[in-house]
């Protein structure tokens, strides 16, 4: 019944992409078709002749009114308008922006966030180039990362995107909600039309940086492109998961989706150089966008080599802050995660040269007695309160075998531990007649006494056995030998209490 009528739409607005192109083609004089939508995205084709008088002026970017006739043509619904001022569109759009933002850098968008921002300025945009590779599924395909010459960010839409690697694009920032997921910052949950394409950009090359360096400046190369030369991969046989880049600077994980086209290839043997993008996922790591980010080095290698505690303990005496490539260790777990008498990040390993404390990414559940073998490829090295440790162990990097065989307790007086204890620091000893001469529960710091020396005792808030009363009398008791600035022993349970 409306066909051939004149209608009005209210609260309309021309596809995102479309805007600032023209309503027809005026040097061809082609009839072209334009599409409208309202904010619950039903649309409606814009179909304007070359020959119109209006045919080149520039589509509106804000959300307002339409008075067109209204026409069908087989299946199309279409709108002609009768001259430019049948639009009226200078208001928001529906997703907030209004066509008419201005540019801010990248690094002006992160700056607000840094400073207790949360979302971002009114009227404004960032323009960078796509550094991500969606077509080579190492990114969530919501996700793009775009670097300018300030710095980079990632962008994740609503819906799924299909921004190529290379092309450049403008961003509507205001109004968005500017957050960290797992500490990395992104523009969240941007409606996909507030994305333009301008076409193919230029990719900014690479900056060239050690490992340390990255580390050392993550906050501000954070989703930027960094190229590290002589660099070993290891932590596994293939790209797939958690591996660790090293150079002789340090290490750094890196994380390959399951979903990457690259992710089944084995790992290069040699040292390569590796391009990828500065990332964070509760602390800093690095992603490939492709293959082609890996050049040199051959391939089948990462399988790394066994080495003992006492020679990894060794490296650090003299001077290595991180461990060697393509190195692993193996050993029984002599801490309970049970009775949490230790950081749940933290495990005691101890195999027949020595002990040392590994010190995961996230919570583990490897259980006393457990034994495990470890890559500890171009790990940290550090101490903690002067207790050495292998630090920020991705957990995948353990693999189990099962119960192992405990290590037999070294039998030892007091003064003895404190004359070897960097030697027997993280293994277990067995103390006898030793006495609490303050009484009270277990729970802080206590004194241990055998009559050649003293050392504390220590037990955590947490552990389950922090509320029972030490003995009354002289005790035969089991104990890790640790260190918090002082010497220490811990015991696992109640079990290492005896008569």
């Amino acid at each position: 019944a409306d066909v051939s009528t004149l209608v009005k739409l209210e609260n309309v607005e021309f596809l995102f992409s479309e805007t600032g192109l023209t309503f027809a083609d005026v040097v061809g004089q082609q009839t072209l078709n334009r599409t409208i939508q309202d904010c619950d995205g039903n649309t409606i084709i814009v179909r304007t002749s070359g020959f119109a008088t209006f045919a080149g002026d520039t589509i509106p970017s804000g959300n307002g009114s339409i008075v067109a006739v209204y026409s069908v043509f087989r299946n199309d619904q279409q709108l002609f308008i009768r001259e430019r001022a049948d639009i009226q569109m200078e208001g928001v759009r529906c997703s907030g922006g209004t066509g008419q933002e201005t540019l801010v850098t990248i690094a002006e968008l992160r700056d607000i966030f840094n400073n207790g921002g949360t979302e971002g300025p009114a009227d404004k945009k960032i323009r960078g180039v796509v550094i991500s590779d969606e077509d080579n599924g190492n990114i969530d395909s919501r996700n793009m990362v775009i670097q300018d010459a300030s710095g980079g960010i990632v962008v994740r839409f609503q819906s799924p995107h299909n921004y190529a690697l290379g092309q450049e694009v403008d961003i509507v920032v205001s109004g968005q909600e500017l957050s960290e997921y797992r500490r990395l910052l992104q523009v969240n949950d941007l409606a996909n039309e507030l994305a333009k394409l301008n076409g193919p950009g230029t990719l900014p090359t690479p900056r060239a940086a050690t490992i340390q360096e990255i580390l050392n400046n993550q906050d501000a190369w954070e989703s930027t492109l960094v190229q590290v030369s002589s660099a070993t991969i290891s932590g596994s046989s293939t790209f797939n998961g958690n591996t660790t880049v090293s150079d002789n600077t340090g290490s750094i994980p890196m994380f390959t989706r399951l979903d990457a086209s690259f992710s089944g290839d084995p790992l290069p043997a040699g040292p390569v150089t590796l391009t990828a993008i500065v990332s964070d996922f509760e602390g800093p790591q690095l992603s490939l966008r492709n293959r082609d980010d890996v050049g040199g080095g051959g391939g089948g290698g990462g399988d790394p080599q066994l080495i003992s505690l006492a020679e990894l303990r060794s490296l650090f005496e003299g001077g290595t802050g991180v461990a060697p490539a393509a190195k692993k260790v193996r050993g029984v777990v002599i801490s309970d995660v049970d009775n949490q008498n230790l950081h749940p990040l933290n495990l005691a390993l101890q195999d027949e040269s020595g002990g040392i404390i590994i010190r995961f990414t996230s919570d583990h559940n490897f259980s006393l007695g457990e034994e495990l073998e470890i890559d500890v490829s171009g790990l940290e090295l550090s101490e903690f309160r002067g207790l050495l440790q292998v630090n920020r162990v991705p957990n995948t990097n353990a693999l189990s075998f099962g119960p192992g065989t405990m290590p037999t307790p070294r039998q030892a007086t007091i003064q003895e531990i404190h004359d070897n204890f960097e030697a027997w620091e993280s293994t277990l000893v067995k103390i006898i007649d030793v006495t609490f001469p303050e009484g009270g529960t277990y729970m802080g710091s206590k004194t241990l006494d055998d009559g050649t020396a003293e050392i504390i005792h220590f037990t955590r808030n947490d552990a389950n056995f922090a509320g029972a009363s030490v003995p009354d009398g002289p005790v035969t008791i089991t104990a890790i030998v640790t260190q918090y600035d002082d010497h220490q022993v811990s015991i696992r349970n109640l079990g290492d209490i005896g008569q």
